[in-house]
């Protein structure tokens, strides 16, 4: 069985030992807008349409105070005493130490991710139309951005009790592009439990399930890091993610270890894949 899901701004694929998933660019719906857009109410009106702005995976967040840009700062840096460009002298360097930096440490949450696909409609449980849960999650995005956020920032003093990483949480939208109707995340940790704990207490699902994660999708997936299988050079066509879930184990046999290389080859020759990677069930233990 496939689901193709449309994502906004990037997508992925996923290929798995018992499961598979993967992000690809996918161009066979370019007569659509491109621009997702949505349905909006104002009060006393009717319904009209406006463009939705769905938010990228990586963070480019500007945290400066300054209203100037960026550009300005470094000019002014680069800036000598008076204002011109500035003075290098070589003799200056001559009596300096060499201080070699070292790479940025592994997170300590590093060690197994996980997928979870989460549908409004399927877990809601308070009988909400489409459109009331579409206005819900939009009220909530910013619960949930800053719930992920906060999951990956902590030191020693600061949030040390997080245990997982949010590596990407992406709105899935409905079929005509102008509603979101879910997400799918990433998740990574060094155990299972931790993963529950924090979807447990993750804003969005919270309103739709309070805390229930029996009817969520989780899958471990093992990433592969290949740059082949990577290809994420720019935002062409629509992006998507499939999900293709294996049938009975008596149905399927050895079919996936007997079309793994095929597989491989027709996913790397596409160069339209952004992720890939096995799914598997999220056991304790790998």
């Amino acid at each position: 069985m496939y689901q193709l899901l449309r994502l906004s701004q990037i997508s992925i694929l996923l290929a798995a030992s018992s499961l598979s998933f993967f992000f690809a660019r996918c161009q066979a719906f370019s007569s659509y807008a491109a621009a997702p857009t949505a349905f909006v109410r104002p009060a006393g009106g009717a319904l009209s349409w406006q463009p939705l702005f769905s938010s990228f995976a990586a963070d480019g967040s500007e945290y400066s105070s300054k209203e100037n840009s960026d550009t300005d700062d470094d000019d002014d840096a680069n800036r000598g005493d008076y204002g011109g460009r500035p003075d290098f002298d070589d003799d200056d360097d001559e009596g300096s130490s060499t201080v070699e930096l070292s790479p940025v440490p592994m997170s300590k949450n590093t060690a197994n991710r996980f997928v979870s696909i989460v549908w409004d409609r399927i877990l809601d449980q308070e009988g909400r139309d489409a459109l009331d849960l579409f206005y819900n999650r939009i009220e909530m995005t910013e619960d949930h951005v800053m719930c992920c956020r906060k999951a990956n920032l902590y030191n020693e003093t600061f949030n040390a009790e997080s245990m997982v990483d949010v590596l990407w949480s992406l709105p899935i939208l409905s079929s005509d592009l102008r509603r979101v109707i879910g997400h799918a995340m990433c998740m990574e940790s060094t155990e299972l439990k931790f993963v529950h704990e924090f979807m447990k207490n993750e804003p969005i699902i919270q309103n739709l399930t309070q805390g229930n994660l029996e009817n969520i999708p989780l899958y471990r997936w093992r990433h592969i890091r290949d740059y082949t299988l990577r290809i994420d050079d720019g935002r062409f066509g629509f992006p998507c993610m499939c999900l293709a879930l294996d049938d009975e184990p008596e149905t399927v046999k050895n079919m996936r270890q007997e079309l793994h290389e095929d597989s491989m080859e027709y996913l790397i020759r596409s160069e339209k894949v952004i992720a890939a990677g096995p799914l598997h069930f999220p056991t304790e233990f790998k």
